[in-house]
């Protein structure tokens, strides 16, 4: 038999007799053990019956307008709590505060949408995951090469110069998001240089009959032969000899 001072979730329930703390869901007919209180009851059916859970939340905020005067003289009198219930016996007593806090469990899950979730606790990562992500942000890394596409789109389709990457505002973003994604600065590359070559390249576009300049900057680091766009530049000058020249030197300059 269920013990006599019933907390509300027991009318979901039958004791289960010869085997111990266990009770036997009337919804599911599930057995579950109770462990001498009543919380692994109310977890049940707030997880697997939903609308029972809100049926048990109303009733439980019916039971719970008790005078907190008499709670406390039930707290210091065991004549007290002989009148709340039959029994005297300390473990009647701990049945009445166990019922007590599971109806304050209750209720603090009474909005569904608000069931407060306890954070996981965070684990260490290994030493190998550690290095693995260091490599994905890599010159040659997954990570990297993506926000590299993406920085390359942002620049062309927001028409916004190369320079925004050596921004203060532009490289604390990354450093807030990315931290170990190192921006290319063409600046930090061509200052390690000895020796560089410098190409123009001009075309026209002849649809709004507008010509441009480009500027690349080509070098060799090892083995590797690297090559860098210093500037992109609308000309409504003459492709003389000295105009390019007088460009060349202002994209030095800068």
């Amino acid at each position: 038999m269920a013990p006599s001072k019933k907390s509300c979730v027991w009318k979901f329930y039958d004791k289960i007799e010869g085997a111990g703390n266990s009770a036997k869901c009337k919804l599911c007919q599930k057995s579950i053990k109770s462990c001498g209180n009543t919380t692994n009851l109310i977890g049940h059916i707030k997880n697997v019956h939903k609308a029972a859970f809100r049926e048990l939340n109303n009733e439980s905020s019916k039971n719970s307008n008790i005078d907190s005067n008499t709670i406390n003289k039930n707290t210091q009198s065991v004549t007290t709590v002989a009148d709340v219930q039959p029994s005297t016996s300390s473990a009647d007593v701990m049945e009445l505060t166990e019922e007590a806090d599971a109806d304050k469990i209750s209720d603090s899950f009474k909005d569904e949408g608000n069931v407060p979730v306890p954070p996981a606790p965070k684990r260490q990562k290994s030493i190998m995951s550690s290095f693995e992500e260091i490599y994905t942000f890599s010159a040659s890394g997954n990570k990297a090469l993506k926000i590299n596409s993406a920085l390359i789109y942002m620049i062309c389709k927001d028409n916004q110069p190369f320079t925004i990457v050596e921004n203060e505002g532009f490289r604390n973003l990354i450093k807030v998001i990315a931290p170990h994604y190192k921006l290319p600065i063409f600046k930090e590359k061509l200052s390690n240089i000895e020796n560089l070559t410098l190409t123009t390249d001009m075309w026209s576009e002849t649809m709004s009959m507008r010509s441009f300049l480009g500027i690349t900057a080509h070098f060799g680091v090892g083995n590797e032969l690297l090559s860098i766009t210093l500037g992109v530049y609308q000309s409504n000058e003459r492709h003389t000899s000295e105009h390019i020249a007088e460009m060349l030197l202002k994209t030095c300059t800068e």
